[in-house]
């Protein structure tokens, strides 16, 4: 079956438009350290283009920021109010095609009010039909021979004005913009024909984008403030008379466990890539055998070398929690990658992984209480 087949056979428009934008960021503020949902709903956020492409009907095109068009531009909100003369509100009488429609698809809903239902994402076809490769735009362009995608550093740090006032930056953004967008619609006709079984696939992975783009679970702040402290404290605890900048730093936990080590006794090393290196990593046999050690004091640095290590990343991913409700309001959007596995299972994404909250452990061993209690901090039905 083509592109056009399936697309009959799931009940979505034989239409297909692809919709790129491109925003504002510099060196803080950017997705690379920001949740997706914290950089879109941001105060500092800023479409400076966006390109459309008609899939095997209009070559791509581009349309600019601002209130006011130009005699070669149209402006993205002229765009859209055409696109939703001709195709809904909500442009239901289009698939639309995005690359990673996290992003995109949270763009179109907070800064236009337009929620189309006929969703499917480039990034979710990638991974039904190879989860474990990469599914970044540029690599899949390069793995299906297609141009190369170009590269935004040199609009780092410009706003959308400042573009539209240099014709030549302004031109690169069209070029860059618009490439996107034709390597888009190229990817999605070779892997829209890979997936197996498109009637059930496209709408559950459309279902996915839905539970984040959708949220409607509340969110407790004030028991994820108390369970932040409640960590921090634990690894305070943990690291009992020593420094947790000592028991983290690798160079200086070694100095630390050299020190307590028995007379004839020397830190477990292993093979790395070039040389042996400590064992001191958490599944390392070596460290391991520390925690076992006949010395209290080895046994105990061990033990807090890996609290330290642990803890924050369980503090993290709490604030990220808190980060993400608080820029939807409340609630909390459920990231999942579709098909993030192998197997076909999704797989957690935004740093907070959903699919992984602490639970009662495996093998009868149990969790630290602390760890069982973030799933807590999700309220249903609110």
């Amino acid at each position: 079956m083509n592109c056009t087949d399936i697309l009959k056979l799931v009940g979505y428009p034989e239409d297909v438009l692809v919709i790129d934008f491109e925003s504002y960021f510099d060196s803080d503020y950017t997705l690379s350290k920001l949740s997706t949902v914290e950089y879109v709903l941001d105060e500092r956020f800023e479409v400076t283009g966006c390109g459309f492409y008609h899939l095997d009907r209009l070559p791509p095109y581009f349309s600019i920021a601002g209130d006011t068009g130009t005699e070669k531009y149209r402006t993205v909100d002229e765009t859209f109010e055409s696109l939703k003369t001709g195709y809904g509100e909500n442009l239901e009488r289009l698939t639309v095609v995005i690359q990673n429609a996290k992003f995109d698809a949270l763009v179109l809903k907070h800064h236009y009010g337009i929620e189309p239902p006929y969703i499917i994402d480039v990034k979710d076809l990638a991974c039904h039909y190879d989860s474990r490769m990469s599914h970044k735009l540029k690599d899949l362009a390069k793995m299906f021979k297609l141009e190369d995608k170009g590269d935004t550093s040199q609009f780092k740090g410009l706003h959308a004005e400042e573009i539209m006032d240099e014709p030549v930056l302004l031109s690169s953004l069209e070029g860059y913009t618009v490439n996107d967008c034709r390597i888009e619609g190229e990817l999605f006709k070779i892997l829209l024909p890979k997936v197996t079984n498109p009637k059930m696939e496209i709408p559950l992975a459309r279902h996915t984008l839905g539970m984040y783009l959708n949220p409607v679970i509340s969110f407790d702040f004030e028991k994820a403030k108390e369970l932040v402290e409640g960590m921090q404290s634990e690894m305070i605890g943990a690291a009992r008379q020593w420094k947790i900048s000592d028991l983290s730093g690798n160079k200086s936990f070694r100095l630390l466990l050299e020190a307590a080590m028995p007379d004839g006794e020397e830190i477990p090393m292993k093979q790395g890539k070039k040389k042996m290196i400590p064992a001191l990593a958490k599944d390392d046999d070596g460290m391991k055998s520390l925690l076992t050690h006949k010395c209290a004091t080895v046994r105990n640095l061990a033990s807090a070398r890996q609290a330290v290590k642990s803890w924050p990343l369980h503090i993290g991913r709490v604030k990220s929690m808190i980060a993400q409700a608080n820029a939807w309001g409340g609630k909390l959007g459920m990231p999942l990658n579709y098909y993030g596995a192998h197997t076909g299972r999704w797989s957690g994404t935004e740093k907070i992984n959903v699919h992984n909250f602490g639970g009662r452990g495996r093998a009868g061993k149990g969790i630290h209480p602390l760890i069982g209690q973030v799933r807590e901090l999700l309220i249903a039905g609110e």
